[in-house]
């Protein structure tokens, strides 16, 4: 009796064997061409044109890097001839990827893929010129900051950070940034522009909401602490510094160089700052001066906030409309 069964069970293996044989071999061999590929990193997505000789239904399209790691997937209807699809693939800037194109009835197709993209300009904070950053906070309305650049030469960079919160009064901070320390100086955060403009700048940093006022110079404003070298950061990737936070209160942070990288088409630092043993700030810094902060979020469960650059717009700083020059 267990002969017998055995050996039915043998018979329907095989006839399975060679029913999976023959499935796999009706798998369609599809031409499929990829024509173009270009990265859009304002949606942190891969354009590409396909060109397929028939229609294909719920084709699997798979991107990997030179690491042949999984970078991104997703599931594309095509048209006969020509398609233009975009793959949702963040994070992903390398100039050769390789892609894994899966009908649901064919074989993969397996190919690289050269990628096209412009890098943007670097900011560089030119004079006549507005810097826009909005930060966002988890228990509080989002903030506009607007950094004016009043003037400049080789050595220093003035401007003026001015912005207007919900619900609270405007503030004024002028600022210095030396360009050969990558170091700020500032003024007091005033109500009035006059004031922060009769108020003695220093690099003595002054308490309160100065710390996420100038969060796009935070770098710059730890510069002003002897322990702390960016350099040091960038050659070793590691480096740490002390300071007081906007509470008033001492701390000594660490920072870690996680990656170069791009972020939203410039080149850029992804930096960690870790606080008593815990990770409190992911930063994007661009790589080239000034050291300033593309984009950054805070971990805190109780009050997340993020900072991100928008845009340079031509605009000068009205400092007669502003009241800037009344004592």
């Amino acid at each position: 009796m267990n002969k017998k069964v055995i050996l039915v069970v043998l018979i329907l293996l095989v006839l399975f064997s060679g029913c999976a044989e023959k499935k796999e071999q009706e798998l369609k061999d599809y031409k499929i061409e990829i024509n173009s590929g270009l990265l859009d990193f304002e949606t942190e997505s891969i354009g590409l044109e396909v060109e397929t000789e028939t229609m294909l239904s719920r084709a699997r399209f798979e991107v990997f890097d030179e690491t042949k790691e999984l970078k991104c997937f997703d599931y594309f209807d095509l048209k006969k001839g020509k398609n233009k699809i975009s793959v949702k693939c963040p994070e992903t800037y390398a100039e050769k990827l390789f892609l894994e194109i899966t009908p649901s009835d064919g074989i993969t197709k397996k190919m690289p893929i050269e990628i096209k993209f412009d890098l943007k300009e670097d900011i560089v904070l030119k004079k006549g010129f507005k810097y826009y950053f909005q930060t966002k906070y988890t228990v509080s309305p989002s903030t506009d900051h607007n950094i004016f650049i009043l003037d400049e030469n080789k050595d220093f960079t003035k401007g003026i950070v001015y912005g207007k919160p919900a619900n609270t009064p405007e503030y004024y901070i002028l600022f210095l940034l030396d360009k050969n320390l990558n170091q700020i100086f500032i003024s007091n955060i005033e109500k009035k522009c006059s004031k922060a403009y009769n108020s003695v700048i220093t690099s003595n940093i002054p308490q309160g909401n100065v710390f996420k006022l100038l969060f796009p110079f935070f770098l710059s404003y730890l510069g002003n602490d002897e322990n702390y070298s960016f350099d040091d950061l960038i050659k070793n990737k590691y480096t740490f510094a002390r300071y007081t936070d906007e509470n008033g209160e001492f701390m000594l942070a660490e920072f870690h160089l996680i990656k170069e990288t791009i972020w939203q088409g410039r080149e850029a630092y992804q930096i960690e700052y870790w606080f008593e043993g815990l990770r409190s700030l992911t930063l994007f810094v661009q790589a080239k001066k000034p050291n300033i902060i593309l984009y950054g979020y805070s971990e805190k469960k109780t009050n997340d906030y993020s900072l991100t650059f928008k845009r340079e717009i031509k605009e000068e700083f009205n400092e007669e409309k502003q009241d800037c020059f009344s004592d």
